[in-house]
């Protein structure tokens, strides 16, 4: 047989056989391990990885006391990201799985937070900030006493500022095009009471995004 076939066999032979080492040393290690790799994958930034170690944990270990908190974990890690739609996954499931009353109150004040971060584009989709504030208002009712009240309220007022904002762009563009009907209705439509909308400063824009606003 040719040397080089020979080699090249006994190359092949060896990453196979150190493929299925690394496979069988990282199975079935404890919840305490996967859960470190999770923290230290976070640490670095790599959620990816994360979330790699976060399956590993929870098909290893069905019933740790370290799943819940790994979820919290990372939907903290993905928010901080702005990955959203994945801290909203660990949450929904997280709420899903361990919610009971001493910490459903908790994970449902991270939802409120993660859904205020995903109002991102002040000058479009009203209707997303309508239920972003319908489920601001829906914590705020659930639990009335919270200690994340403040938080929640500020929250919520920043939303209702943007929303009036909104509406007296929409009104300026009916002065523009010479249509006073629709100016006053937008400025009389479900403003909040107290404040001259003169006051209110305009959301922020990127100075690119404004061309397509």
């Amino acid at each position: 047989m040719n040397l080089v076939y020979k080699f090249l066999l006994v190359l092949l032979f060896s990453m196979f056989v150190g493929c299925s080492d690394d496979a069988s040393s990282l199975s079935n290690k404890s919840a305490d391990f996967w859960y470190q790799k999770i923290i230290s994958s976070i640490a670095i930034s790599n959620l990816d990885q994360a979330d790699s170690h976060f399956s590993s944990l929870q098909s290893e270990h069905v019933s740790s006391s370290l799943l819940p908190e790994a979820m919290l974990l990372l939907s903290s890690a993905h928010a901080r990201f702005d990955e959203l739609l994945l801290a909203q996954y660990y949450l929904d499931e997280y709420l899903k799985r361990f919610g009971d009353e001493s910490t459903r109150e908790y994970a449902e004040f991270l939802k409120v937070k993660s859904a205020f971060l995903n109002y991102r584009h002040p000058n479009r989709n009203q209707k997303f900030l309508d239920e972003t504030i319908q489920t601001i208002e829906g914590f705020d009712q659930k639990y009335p006493q919270s200690t994340y009240k403040p938080m929640v309220n500020h929250m919520l007022l920043r939303l209702e500022l943007g929303r009036d904002a909104l509406k007296e762009e929409i009104a300026r563009l009916y002065d523009r095009i010479e249509r006073p009907k629709g100016a006053q209705f937008y400025r009389q439509k479900d403003r909040l009471t107290g404040i001259d909308p003169q006051d209110i400063k305009a959301p922020e824009v990127f100075w690119m995004r404004k061309l397509f606003e």
